[in-house]
């Protein structure tokens, strides 16, 4: 069964891997391929979510962060992509508050905020 330490140093992996890839994305250079980054069991946090127990997995916090976390990654691989394609203003607006990715972003976050609070 899933404690409350280890979600959250899972919620610490994801946001590193967030800052890593805004970094990456305001800085011009994003090193990795979309099809890498639309990976969500990829990174340490989607390899936390998806390496829990069937009852861990069966309960509406999981299914809710795990699609948070699968449109979450789906909005990186778009970004990535027009930073790949040199529309580098359009992905830093995508990464920037109010854009989409920053706004899939906050929603992630809060459904695993939500999860965490029913796990004292």
């Amino acid at each position: 069964m899933m404690n409350r330490k280890e979600l959250l140093r899972a919620i610490d992996l994801h946001a590193e891997w967030r800052k890593r890839f805004v970094k990456e994305v305001s800085s011009g250079r994003d090193g990795e391929v979309p099809s890498g980054v639309a990976q969500d069991d990829a990174c340490g946090f989607g390899s936390w979510l998806h390496s829990l127990p069937p009852d861990d997995r069966a309960s509406q916090h999981w299914k809710t962060v795990h699609a948070l976390h699968e449109k979450f990654h789906g909005d990186a691989a778009r970004v990535a992509a027009l930073a790949l394609e040199g529309r580098l203003s359009k992905a830093t607006a995508a990464i920037s508050p109010g854009g989409a990715f920053a706004a899939g972003s906050a929603e992630l976050t809060a459904a695993m905020m939500a999860w965490l609070s029913d796990n004292p």
